[in-house]
């Protein structure tokens, strides 16, 4: 969906775009020219082998590379990442257009090729992306649509462009590796039956003022800034909320004169511009930051 007005784009809005794919293969092959009974056999062994591929596929999987909508569960980045080589999923290179509105908005839409080496389906275009209308990637914004400087919100100047188009690629990559493996419309229950239980549950947001949700934006956001947390300090759980809190703690007193100590998860962060300030003092942490050698940890 590409126009002007206001409406924010829905996950369920998305899915139900159609694939581009090739209706012209290199050579095809009639029902008259092949042998029934053969070919039931393969075409019914390969149904047998999806059913045990997906729930296999899931296995690999961590409850946090997933995230509950409306009864059904969305694969994550994380979940991609940890898929691909299952399925030796091939991502060709995207094409990323950005689309600009009077308003100041903007979207990332970003379509390319993806395929599975180990089933031989490969779509010619796969498309995804993101909007900048998505109230994760504003900054702080009061109720007068100012940000924190006192400035009028203006998205083309005021929201980070790089990190709306690195969440389209992301978006594409979920949906393609989705398609390919047969894990798009899944349940909580196919998750269970699979042994990964636990996934965050999320809402749509639900107006500015007075009972606002986490939307699933956010908690992904939540997750990938709690994976990285762990990773870092090498997936010891104590040390990894210690490190959380370092990083979410206020930089001084505030206004009763006390510090906020920070939060020891990443679950308790419920604004956009919390995560951002959390991944900064992350990169630059003097033990755990970007520039530390790993090698002298």
């Amino acid at each position: 969906m590409r126009n002007g007005n206001s409406e924010q784009h829905s996950i369920a809005t998305v899915d139900r775009e159609f694939p581009d794919v090739n209706t012209a293969p290199e050579s095809v092959y009639a029902m008259a020219e092949v042998d029934p009974v053969s070919e039931l056999k393969k075409f019914e062994a390969a149904a047998e082998l999806m059913t045990k591929l997906v729930p296999a596929t899931i296995r690999v999987t961590k409850p946090q590379d997933w995230v509950e909508m409306g009864g059904k569960v969305y694969l994550q980045g994380t979940g991609v990442e940890r898929m691909a080589p299952l399925w030796g999923l091939v991502f060709g290179k995207p094409e990323v257009e950005r689309v600009d509105y009077p308003d100041g908005h903007f979207d990332f839409v970003v379509s390319g090729p993806v395929g599975s080496r180990r089933t031989g389906v490969y779509y010619n275009s796969i498309t995804g992306g993101r909007s900048s209308r998505d109230r994760f990637f504003w900054p702080r914004v009061d109720d007068d649509g100012k940000v924190e400087n006192g400035e009028r919100f203006d998205p083309s100047r005021h929201i980070d462009a790089l990190d709306v188009r690195k969440a389209a690629i992301t978006n594409w990559q979920c949906r393609s590796a989705s398609m390919l493996a047969g894990m798009r419309g899944l349940t909580p229950a196919d998750l269970k039956a699979a042994g990964i239980e636990g996934v965050a549950s999320v809402q749509y947001q639900k107006g500015s003022k007075g009972g606002a949700t986490v939307t699933a934006d956010l908690k992904a956001e939540q997750v990938k800034l709690g994976n990285e947390v762990l990773e870092r300090v090498g997936g010891d759980i104590e040390s990894a909320k210690a490190l959380m809190k370092s990083i979410t703690a206020a930089d001084g007193p505030g206004k009763d004169g006390k510090i906020f100590p920070g939060f020891d998860s990443a679950s308790r962060l419920k604004f956009d511009w919390q995560i951002k300030n959390a991944w900064t003092k992350l990169r630059e942490h003097p033990e755990f930051g970007d520039n530390v050698n790993t090698e002298e940890l």
